[in-house]
């Protein structure tokens, strides 16, 4: 994490959860780092810099290095620099196209509700890198963000030995794996359908 606070709650929660392991159990390792992973290339700051992942997941987090070409790939040499073969890049990024959609449909430069609002600085310009808005979530999130047009994504991963498996909407992700009730399960214990 780019903030050293949230790193430093993020090992908290890990040390209590090694703490409530049994004697015979052992949990997962884990290193905390503090870098701007648009930035820093972080195998760098790891304790074995050739060590090799299965899954990278990068969830509402990307969409955040499409400030600059640069920016978003060196993002994606962190996620998958250090993948093993045949391992997962996994990523969630706000629809660009929905969004756009959305503000065109507007009457303003802005849309939303009483719980969320999007605004861009005009319409009609929507740069490949740097197509800023400032997203506002009620009580939660209040930041500038940049369009992440997914064609572009796909190339430029690419590039970083990634292909595209598996891609849908969350609506869609949501419609299709709700149908299983262990899934709606899992979704109120998280207490997710509010």
């Amino acid at each position: 994490d780019i903030a050293d606070i949230s790193v430093q709650q993020c090992k908290q929660r890990y040390e209590d959860m090694k703490a409530r392991c049994r004697y015979n159990e052992h949990i997962f390792d884990a290193e905390f780092i503090q870098a701007d992973s648009t930035k820093d290339l972080l195998s760098s700051k790891y304790s074995d810099p050739d060590m090799r992942f299965d899954i990278c997941s990068c969830q509402f987090v990307y969409h955040y290095s499409f400030e600059t070409y640069e920016q978003a790939d060196m993002m994606l040499k962190n996620a998958c620099g250090n993948l093993s073969p045949g391992g997962y890049f996994i990523g969630t990024t706000p629809n660009s196209f929905e969004l756009v959609k959305r503000l065109e449909a507007s009457e303003t430069n802005s849309f939303g509700n009483e719980v969320y609002s999007v605004k861009f600085e005009k319409k009609g310009e929507y740069p490949l890198f740097g197509c800023k808005y400032d997203f506002h979530l009620e009580e939660v999130v209040d930041v500038p963000e940049f369009l992440v047009y997914f064609p572009l994504l796909e190339e430029m991963a690419k590039k970083h030995g990634m292909k595209l498996v598996y891609k849908m909407t969350f609506r869609e992700f949501y419609e299709e794996k709700t149908k299983n009730e262990e899934h709606k399960m899992l979704l109120r214990r998280m207490q997710a359908l509010e």
